[in-house]
């Protein structure tokens, strides 16, 4: 049986993986999530909604600090950038005390969005996972980073303002190219069902295209019918 961690920085970023997630449980794999920041409440009761209608078998959070937007959007973010060695023991730790075979994560170019906690963590683990086998470190065969094609990015994430302010900050060209396209129609209930535990955050999800209108169903579905990575092994 294998086995599956998410590594992602906030309650409310599972949903962009969720398709990955219950494709994967439908093949039989156990699956871990490990969020990185303590929002408080209700978002972490949010979370805990969401980890059950996607079907992870363990939720856990290793209580770092949550940015404020009005920081985030003036690249004036504290922690993260100082403390990379403990952000990075915690998910070693996790990799090491769960053995994957697979890890999700977002992708280490941008992190998705071009928010920095997305991005930091996304290098982090991409590091945990190349650095390869020893008496320490357990060494997962594959990595999906989330991201999507030029079209959906456009769409999606181009025009807002973090995601220009990152691209020039770290002199970037955007999401890296995916290499899989994983039809998720079939998992789209789920998933929605999931999103809309994050009722404090449905704004975000709806302009991600995350969630959608009960009304617009079919449409949406077949509109956003797919998930995108990049996959390391």
């Amino acid at each position: 049986m294998s086995r599956v961690l998410v590594v992602l920085p906030h309650a409310d970023d599972e949903i962009a993986a969720a398709g990955l997630v219950l494709y994967l449980k439908e093949k039989g794999a156990v699956a871990y999530l490990f969020t990185l920041c303590d929002h408080g409440e209700p978002r972490m009761s949010e979370l805990k909604c969401s980890a059950k209608k996607i079907g992870f078998e363990k939720q856990e959070n290793a209580g770092f600090i949550n940015n404020k937007w009005e920081d985030i959007i003036e690249n004036n973010i504290v922690f993260w950038r100082e403390n990379k060695d403990d952000i990075k023991n915690a998910i070693r730790q996790k990799v090491n005390d769960f053995k994957p075979d697979v890890l999700i994560t977002y992708d280490s170019k941008i992190g998705a969005t071009g928010h920095p906690e997305h991005l930091i963590s996304a290098q982090i683990t991409e590091e945990i996972f190349r650095e390869g086998s020893d008496k320490n470190t357990f060494k997962p065969k594959y990595l999906f980073q989330i991201t999507l094609p030029e079209k959906l990015e456009n769409l999606i994430v181009a025009e807002t303002a973090l995601y220009k302010l990152t691209k020039q900050t770290i002199k970037v060209d955007g999401m890296p190219e995916p290499n899989v396209a994983l039809d998720i129609r079939k998992y789209w209930t789920a998933k929605n069902a999931a999103g809309f535990c994050h009722q404090s955050q449905m704004r975000i999800l709806s302009n991600a295209y995350l969630v959608y209108d009960k009304d617009d169903k079919e449409n949406h579905i077949n509109t956003f019918n797919k998930e995108y990575y990049k996959m390391l092994e």
